[in-house]
């Protein structure tokens, strides 16, 4: 044939398998999205089949007049066939609804007796199910019905984005104030219970948050050719810790080493014992041993913050390391955790590079990743609480409803507790467990958490004020490190320090060093934050 006959078909041909697999693709996107957004009703029938076998037949029609009208356009323009095609394609949908209606029917009364007693229109159009009214009955219903899916799907996609969130968590709070007086009051759950949900115990099961891309990062990093100097940047409580030990499970061979309080000094004895030198080795025996470490392991420096000291020359110790860092990182990956509120102050005294090959810094956790630490937490301890507690008086439902709106409280409680810590898992399960309590038929409940106040805070002088900044920083703190941080006179120091004792902001460790209570944190750095002495976002 001629070369236009040749390309014609071609053409034909090209559209016919563009319109058939892509009309097949559709169909199976569309019935996996409906499958995952399927209703939690059991129903009797099996409607992932009836599902497929009607989008497939819907999907027959629209692929059978696409083909018809992207034809005729292309063989013989959009001219009068296609004007008759596209103008009466439509009333196909007509016995279309037809038949589907006859498919679903059963399906639509069974998924409308739930709403029975809640809604009027479910409830006329359940009593309609036989009869001559049936048929219409069932069309009507089963337009509710695909309202009501589309309208719950759309409010999942809304409730993704962090602002709507945070504007359900706030509304949510709320609603449980309001109702809070009329609840009765909750006894503290057993010391060993409450102890065990400490922030400090390291959970049984790894939870899957954003830390596992920080993860795979690190990873990446110690597995390349060479060495090289890198520091991993987060608040209290958002994972540091436990991301150096998965590190470390992954890199057996690497070494974990905890800054302690003696600053670079302390840092290098602890180093040389793990290394097997004498206290009295140079940083060239350091070195050596160092770089007779395996491929693919690194030595991993937790609070390193504690090299830092918020003060004049504060640096120098931190700069005594990184100078040993970078003399063995040829074949040795050093790794670094910062407190993001001390990194600050390296980030603008030296920059970051190239002191540092690289920053990983640790993000917030997902409010999904922060429901599902706190439930795992919550079973290795052996305890289920019910949300029983947080609902309103019970009204007219059944079943079915109460579990709804039971799952619908425990969402809210949980993206409450994601709010207020602004995705720090360890603020998260320090209020989730002061959330439980035994109540009068001895039956564990979640109960409304009590936010602190910040109101005292807000009016606390400039000097107390950088007292409590000193603190975080400094973590723990002595009130000789304070004083010397602040410049304050000591007592000054010991005023703001007495005050925030009594008002419970802070707790002391077996040394009588001063850190900031879980109870408190979140409050104390919103405020600083506010008061621009925290550069941190929340």
């Amino acid at each position: 044939g001629s070369p236009m006959v040749d390309l014609l078909e071609v053409q034909v041909l090209w559209i016919f398998v563009s319109w058939i697999l892509g009309g097949s693709v559709v169909v199976l996107l569309v019935d996996a999205l409906a499958g995952r957004n399927a209703s939690v009703y059991a129903t009797k029938h099996d409607v992932a089949a009836l599902r497929l076998r009607t989008l497939r037949v819907l999907g027959r029609v629209v692929v059978f007049f696409g083909l018809v009208l992207t034809l005729s356009s292309e063989l013989v323009g959009k001219g009068t066939l296609y004007d008759w095609v596209l103008s009466t394609c439509w009333f196909i949908g007509i016995p279309l609804a037809l038949v589907f209606v006859g498919w679903w029917r059963d399906v639509i009364f069974e998924r409308l007796a739930p709403r029975e007693k809640r809604n009027a229109l479910a409830g006329w159009l359940v009593k309609n199910q036989t009869g001559y009214k049936s048929f219409p009955a069932a069309a009507v219903g089963g337009g509710y019905l695909l309202v009501v899916g589309l309208v719950r799907i759309v409010r999942e996609y809304l409730t993704s984005m962090t602002l709507v969130r945070k504007v359900l968590a706030y509304l949510f709070r709320r609603e449980l104030t309001k109702k809070a007086e009329t609840r009765p009051k909750l006894s503290r759950i057993p010391e060993e219970q409450y102890f065990a949900l400490a922030p400090e115990r390291e959970a049984e099961r790894l939870v899957h948050t954003a830390a596992d891309e920080e993860l795979e990062a690190i990873n990446d990093r110690i597995g390349q050719i060479g060495g090289g100097v890198f520091a991993i940047v987060g608040e209290r409580g958002s994972g540091k810790t436990t991301l150096l030990k998965r590190v470390l499970k992954e890199h057996p061979d690497s070494i974990y080493q905890r800054s302690p309080a003696g600053g670079s000094v302390a840092l290098l004895e602890q180093l040389k014992a793990q290394l097997k030198l004498p206290r009295d080795a140079d940083n060239a025996r350091v070195i050596a041993a160092l770089d007779a470490i395996q491929d693919d392991n690194a030595l991993l420096i937790d609070d390193a913050q504690r090299l830092v000291k918020p003060t004049i020359g504060g640096l120098r110790e931190l700069d005594e390391i990184l100078a040993l860092a970078r003399d063995s990182s040829t074949l040795c990956t050093w790794v670094f955790a910062f407190d993001s509120t001390v990194f600050e102050l390296v980030e603008r005294a030296r920059g970051t590079r190239p002191i540092f090959d690289d920053v990983i810094v640790m993000q917030p956790w997902r409010e999904e990743a922060i429901a599902e630490l706190l439930e795992d937490r919550t079973r290795a301890c052996g305890m289920q609480p019910s949300f029983e507690g947080l609902l309103e008086s019970e009204v007219d439902g059944d079943e079915l409803e109460h579990a709804e709106r039971l799952a619908s409280t425990k969402r809210g409680y949980y993206r409450l507790l994601w709010d207020y810590s602004a995705g720090n898992p360890a603020v998260a399960l320090h209020f989730w467990r002061k959330s439980l309590g035994i109540d009068d038929h001895e039956k564990l409940q979640v109960g409304l958490f009590k936010a602190p106040p910040t109101s005292d805070l807000e009016q606390l002088p400039d000097a107390a004020s950088f007292v409590l900044r000193a603190i975080v920083r400094l973590d723990p703190a002595t009130v000789d490190a304070i004083a010397e941080t602040t410049r304050l006179p000591l007592h000054q120091v010991l005023d703001a320090v007495r005050y925030a004792d009594f008002r419970g902001y802070l707790a002391r460790d077996d040394e009588g060093r001063l850190r900031v209570t879980w109870t408190w944190f979140r409050a104390v750095t919103r405020v600083l934050a506010r008061r621009h002495l925290l550069n941190v976002t929340l």
